[in-house]
C-alpha cells in the first residue's frame, strides 16, 4: 500500500499553477472569471468537462441501512485513520482535482431512522452510526439518502408518504442535514412514485430496469435528470472474490475512452469483521478499494472521480443547465457562467472547465466563489469551480460576530508533522485553534492573538503521537466557532 507522502513532491511541484480561494458566495446568478495568460494566446476554448475534475469514468459507492461498519471500518480506510477491527492505520484513498491536490475517497450511507417499535436505532444501539458520527462524515463530504423513516416495504398496509417525509423530518432534526435522494427499502418499487413526488432528486434500487444496467450509464451527453433511477449493483461475499470483484469497474473504465464518460454505481451492507448477508467482510472490500485506488487514483493513472451520486448529479445539473460565454482581449480571457437555471437546493455547486489554447496561464480571479482550483499548463488546462458548501445544513454551533478570518488557507494538506493556517486578510483579535479527531476529541489546541492583515501559523505536531487519518480544524474566537475545516495526517 502506498502513502500520501509518495506523491508529495509532485504536489510542491505544481504549487506555482494552483490557487485556492474562499470567500462569501456570489449573491446572483452568474459568475465572472479573469483569466490571465502568460502571453496574448492566438487561439483560446473553453469547454465545460463532463465530469468534474475532468476525469474519465464517474464510480459511487453505498452503504445501506447506516451500520456501524460504515463509520469504523470504510470511513478510516478511506479517508485515512485507524480501522480497530483489525487495529491498523490506513493512509486512506485518493484521487487527485488535477491541479495537484489530493482528494479522498468518499461515499454515501443510506439511512432509516427507527426500528418497527419506533425506537431510534441511532441512540444506545452499538450496531448502527450514531448521529454525531453521522455529523462528523457528513462535514468530511460523505453524503446521506433517504432510506424511509422505519426500512417497512412490501407490505400492503404502507404509507408510503409518511415513510418518505418522515424520515426527511427526523434526518433534519437530529443532523440539520437535508435529504433529497432516496433508497427504497428490499427494493420495494412502490416508493418510487411517491419519492419523486415528494420532492427526492432521484431513486436509486438494484432494479434492471434502472439507469446504468449492466455496465454503466453513459453520462458525457445531455442528461435527463427528471424522476432519474440509477442502478446499483450488490457485491457481496457470496457473489464476489479478489478474482472477480474489479469486473465491473475495469469494464466501465475501459469504456470510458474517446470522449466517453460512464457512471457505475456499487452497493453493500456491513464491511466489518463478522460475515453478515449481502455484505462484504473487510479484507475483500479493503481488497477492492486499494485495487481502485492502484489502478484509477492518484498513484495510478488518475481517471477516476470516486463520489457519492448525489454530488454527480449535481454536477451533471449545473454542467448540462448553465450557460458558458467567454471573449479574449489581448492577455486577459474573460469568462461568464450565468447558472439561474440550475436547482437551487443542491447541496454542492461545481464545475471544471476545460481550457484550450497555444499560450499557458498564471492568474484565475473570481468573486463568488467557494473554492478555485486551476492548473494552467499542458494540452488540457483545468479550472475547478464550487460554490457550494458541503457542509451545508449542519449548524451545531452559533457562529461568531465578532473578529472573522477570511481566505484562510491550510497547507500542506495533508501534512506529516506540521501544518500552516494562512490567513490573507485577518482581523485582529484572539483566536483559539482545536484540532479534533473523527470522533469529536479534541488532541490539540493553541491560542494566538492575529494583527490585523495577512498572518501565518504554524502547527507543529512533533511528539504528539497523532496517527495518520482525518481531523477537524476548528477555528474560534469570542467562545463561538468561526470556521471548520477537514486537515488529513498522512504517513512518512
Amino acid at each position: 500500500m502506498k502513502s500520501i507522502s509518495l506523491f508529495g513532491l509532485a504536489f510542491i511541484l505544481c504549487f506555482q499553477l494552483f490557487a485556492q480561494q474562499a470567500v462569501t458566495l456570489h449573491p446572483s446568478d452568474s459568475l465572472t472569471l479573469t483569466v490571465t495568460f502568460n502571453n496574448p494566446p492566438t487561439s483560446v476554448s473553453v469547454e465545460k468537462a463532463a465530469l468534474r475534475y475532468n476525469k474519465d469514468f464517474a464510480y459511487s459507492f453505498i452503504l445501506d441501512d447506516g451500520l456501524i461498519d460504515a463509520y469504523t471500518a470504510a470511513f478510516p480506510l478511506l479517508n485515512g485513520g485507524l480501522v480497530v477491527g483489525n487495529n491498523t492505520i490506513y493512509p486512506g484513498y485518493f484521487y487527485s482535482d488535477g491541479c495537484g491536490n489530493a482528494i479522498p475517497f468518499s461515499a454515501g450511507l443510506s439511512w432509516y431512522s427507527v426500528n418497527a417499535a419506533g425506537n431510534d436505532l441511532h441512540v444506545n444501539t452499538p450496531s448502527y452510526v450514531t448521529w454525531d458520527q453521522l455529523k462528523t462524515m457528513y462535514q468530511a463530504g460523505w453524503t446521506v439518502l433517504n432510506h424511509s423513516y422505519s426500512h417497512i416495504a412490501n407490505d400492503t398496509s404502507i404509507n408510503y408518504v409518511y415513510q418518505i417525509n418522515q424520515n426527511t423530518a427526523y434526518v433534519k432534526t437530529k443532523s440539520g442535514i437535508d435529504l433529497s435522494h432516496f433508497v427504497p427499502p428490499a427494493g420495494d418499487q412502490n416508493y418510487v412514485a411517491p419519492a419523486f413526488a415528494n420532492g427526492m432528486l432521484s431513486v436509486t434500487g438494484n432494479n434492471s430496469s434502472y439507469n446504468g444496467f449492466p455496465d454503466g450509464y453513459r453520462i458525457d451527453q445531455q442528461v435527463d435528470l427528471t424522476n432519474f433511477k440509477l442502478f446499483k449493483m450488490l457485491i457481496s461475499d457470496a457473489n464476489q472474490n479478489i478474482g472477480n470483484i474489479m469486473q465491473k469497474i475495469d469494464t466501465v473504465a475501459a469504456r470510458s475512452v474517446n470522449g466517453k464518460h460512464y457512471w457505475w454505481n456499487d452497493f453493500t451492507h456491513h464491511v466489518g469483521f463478522t460475515s453478515s448477508g449481502a455484505s462484504l467482510l473487510f479484507p475483500l472490500f479493503q481488497f477492492y478499494m486499494e485495487n481502485i485506488a492502484l489502478q484509477y487514483g492518484i498513484n495510478g493513472s488518475d481517471n477516476i472521480w470516486m463520489a457519492p451520486n448525489q454530488y454527480v448529479m449535481e454536477y451533471i445539473n449545473v454542467r448540462d443547465k448553465s450557460i458558458l460565454s467567454y471573449s479574449l482581449s489581448g492577455d486577459e480571457l474573460k469568462i461568464k457562467i450565468n447558472y439561474s437555471n440550475v436547482p437551487d437546493n443542491m447541496r454542492v455547486n461545481a464545475l471544471t472547465l476545460v481550457v484550450q489554447s497555444d499560450q499557458d496561464f498564471n492568474s484565475v480571479d473570481a468573486d463568488g466563489l467557494q473554492s478555485l482550483t486551476y492548473k494552467g499548463t499542458g494540452d488540457n488546462k483545468l479550472i475547478n469551480l464550487q460554490w457550494g458548501d458541503i457542509t451545508t445544513g449542519i449548524k451545531e454551533v452559533e457562529k461568531g460576530e465578532g473578529p472573522t478570518p477570511d481566505n484562510i488557507r491550510i497547507h500542506p494538506n495533508p501534512f506529516i508533522d506540521k501544518f500552516y493556517v494562512d490567513f490573507d486578510e485577518a482581523k485582529p483579535g484572539n483566536f483559539c485553534f482545536e484540532l479534533h479527531d473523527i470522533t469529536g476529541k479534541k488532541v490539540f489546541d493553541k491560542s494566538v492573538n492575529l494583527p490585523e492583515g495577512k498572518s501565518a501559523i504554524e502547527f507543529d505536531l512533533h511528539g504528539t503521537d497523532l496517527q495518520p487519518g482525518i481531523y477537524i480544524l476548528k477555528t474560534i474566537s469570542g467562545g463561538k466557532e468561526l470556521t471548520s475545516q477537514k486537515v488529513i495526517k498522512g504517513t512518512e
